[in-house]
């Protein structure tokens, strides 16, 4: 995990250092610039699927919105 480790939610939901996101409710994350919208959409008031490569392995982590 690059610059996504300034967003709170995703350490909170379990991302890792090192940790690539792939994919964002099942679409390609392949720019950086995409980071400000994933922001977005886990700040947001719907779940967010991310998928992630850690290692050698593809994990699925949703992350809830928060509570109100």
């Amino acid at each position: 995990m690059r610059r996504g480790a300034q967003i709170p939610a995703l350490s909170a939901a379990g991302l890792r250092e090192g940790d690539v996101i792939t994919a964002v409710d099942g679409e390609p994350f392949t720019r950086d610039e995409r980071l400000w919208a994933l922001g977005q959409s886990v700040g947001g008031s719907a779940s967010v699927t991310l998928t992630v490569r850690r290692g050698g392995q593809t994990l699925n982590v949703t992350i809830d919105p928060p509570a109100d």
